[in-house]
């Protein structure tokens, strides 16, 4: 006996502590303990229009139903919800299409539990069965009568995001009862939550939950995940500031063997909250074009190329105006470089995915291909400082180019020769970034490893060189406005201004969500600067103090130790081209925003 999955998932969950409300099951073979004239029905009414059918049926159940038990759940309200045998599989999803009852008083249960099961055969059910080829005999209802929670607030929650977003959470919340919001007949507002970051954001005129509600939820919805194994659709309830659940089913939208998996860890830190339609494009753009250069690199071989263009075409995506990665295809792009699968441990732990599915492959080379790939790789990491310093001299003088151009009177064509400009001869050849990463990457774990053979205290001396020349290249721009500031009031105007610009051209890029186009930074907007100089020159005391300090302890390699000295400098060498290159970045995103 089968009491649907409806019934099996509220037992399952009630036993486990869940905020279940009281509930009691009729079975199916309780209800109609002679299937006879139902099965008789259902064979005389082959060949009836639906509406027929449905009418035979309908009376069958009524002719046949037996509700001779008392529920002995206490209150005086319920709800009569169905529990189909078929209901919501994998390949058939019934939701919607059987009669729910809301407000159901005690007198009026074995009522409605007739009127449940005959929407067994509602005209809708009979043909979506016919459309689906399946038999009419398999069809039973089961039928759970529940404490009908007179809900302030309800809901479904997705366990993760229906459109692949596998560690996001979306919770779905709407005043009043959960009919009222799952057939979308009130204003909702919907939750966005980070199950990586343990962040969220809502979207609607309001804002229905309170911080501590939402992680309420959240906490119970991870838990019924943990206890089913699946990513599930939960209808909840809050009634007087507690929390119910009402049912729980599998996501029957989220494709089970290969969903698209998104997470925002790491470029949720460049692209925070909404991103407008057209820095997403210019990203996708960037993305392609960075990692089609690293790929033309390590493959030297237009056929195998070719055969990767889609995967590098769809690093990033999408969803309610935030950015995402697409994992599946960066681990399709790692699992091709040489220890693949040790790198893409090593990436996750890195960038923070928690997300440990890889799924399958999408990129298929040849072994002939893949072994020159090898070969390839360690011929581009020797070269990285050579080619990191022809991209930057590229980089200076596509820069002084653009922005001679700039101070003319351009046609909107002009501008677009531009864009075409900085997006074929700088973004064609940025792979090169990804390669002194690696080479970064590489000599730093080498360092690391050597230390801790050498002086078992490898993480404090390593940290000391990593650290060191980071913050000695990312303090760069605010040191040197704090000079400005601290000598803006003995400047004369003239000399001020020329200060101001200086500063602009060099760093006038750099900027809180810096690679949004629709970011205002001190180029588009000069006067942010004033007023930013005029608020460091209140603080001269801290200011100058902070001039004077070395911006890091950087630390220095025993000369006598050739190999460590060796690492250090390349440690070093890698880290201080990623923050020139980083700058560089800023400064590419602040040209395209210009025109």
């Amino acid at each position: 006996m089968s009491l649907g999955s409806k019934a099996i998932n509220l037992k399952k969950m009630k036993e486990n502590g869940l905020p279940v409300p009281e509930f009691e099951t009729f079975s199916y073979e309780e209800l109609i303990p002679d299937t006879a004239q139902i099965n008789a029905a259902i064979a005389e009414s082959y060949g009836k229009s639906v509406k027929i059918r449905s009418a035979m049926l309908r009376q069958a159940v009524k002719r046949s139903i037996n509700v001779s038990r008392l529920i002995s759940i206490p209150g005086e309200l319920f709800s009569v919800r169905s529990s189909c045998g078929l209901e919501d599989s994998a390949e058939n999803s019934f939701a919607g299409q059987f009669d729910t009852y809301l407000n159901v008083s005690r007198g009026d249960i074995c009522r409605r539990i007739t009127d449940c099961v005959c929407s067994l055969f509602n005209e809708n059910v009979i043909a979506y069965m016919k459309e689906k080829n399946l038999e009419l005999y398999h069809l039973k209802m089961n039928v759970i009568v529940q404490r009908m929670v007179n809900s302030d607030i309800s809901g479904i929650v997705f366990t993760a995001n229906p459109q692949g977003i596998l560690n996001e959470s979306v919770i779905v919340a709407g005043r009043g009862l959960g009919e009222n919001v799952v057939s979308d007949r009130i204003d909702t507002t919907s939750y966005y939550y980070s199950l990586t970051d343990e962040v969220y954001y809502y979207e609607g005129r309001e804002n229905l939950l309170s911080d501590s509600m939402v992680k309420h939820i959240i906490s119970a919805s991870r838990s019924i995940t943990d206890l089913f194994g699946k990513y599930m659709d939960i209808e909840y309830a809050i009634e007087d500031g507690r929390l119910y659940i009402l049912q729980a089913r599998p996501i029957t939208t989220l494709p089970d063997k290969e969903p698209v998996v998104f997470d925002n860890s790491n470029i949720v830190e460049s692209y925070p909250g909404l991103s407008l339609p057209l820095t997403v494009s210019f990203v996708d753009m960037v993305y392609y074009g960075v990692f089609a250069d690293a790929a033309r690199r390590l493959l030297k071989n237009k056929k195998a190329f070719a055969g990767v263009r889609d995967v590098l075409s769809n690093t990033v995506g999408n969803a309610n105006g935030r950015l995402y990665y697409n994992i599946n295809n960066w681990y399709s792009i790692i699992s091709c470089l040489p220890m693949g699968k040790k790198i893409i441990s090593v990436w996750q732990e890195l960038i923070g995915v928690k997300n440990k599915e890889t799924g399958k492959n999408s990129i298929r080379i040849s072994p002939l291909v893949k072994l020159s790939v090898y070969f390839n790789a360690v011929y581009e990491l020797i070269r990285v400082p050579k080619n990191m310093k022809k991209l930057d001299e590229k980089f200076i003088s596509i820069k002084k180019y653009v922005y001679k151009r700039f101070e003319e009177e351009l046609s909107a064509a002009e501008i677009i020769e531009l864009y075409d400009k900085i997006r074929k001869e700088l973004l064609s050849c940025w792979g090169v970034t990804l390669l002194n990463d690696a080479y970064a990457f590489i000599f730093t774990g080498l360092l690391k490893s050597r230390l801790k053979r050498k002086y078992k205290n490898s993480d404090e001396m390593a940290n000391s060189y990593i650290s060191g020349i980071s913050d000695i290249e990312s303090m760069k721009p605010v040191r040197e406005m704090i000079k400005i500031a601290l000598s803006k009031r003995n400047m004369t105007s003239d000399e001020y201004r020329k200060s101001a610009s200086d500063y602009i051209d060099v760093y006038g890029d750099r900027a809180l969500e810096e690679l949004k186009l629709e970011t205002e930074t001190f180029r588009t907007n000069p006067e942010m600067f004033d007023r930013k100089t005029d608020e460091f020159a209140l603080d001269r005391e801290n200011l100058s103090r902070l001039l004077n300090e070395n911006p890091s302890n950087v630390g220095t390699a025993d000369k006598s130790d050739y190999i460590t000295a060796f690492l250090s400098k390349r440690c070093m060498r890698g880290i201080s081209n990623r923050e020139v290159q980083r700058l560089n970045r800023s400064r590419i995103f602040g040209m395209v925003r210009e025109a």
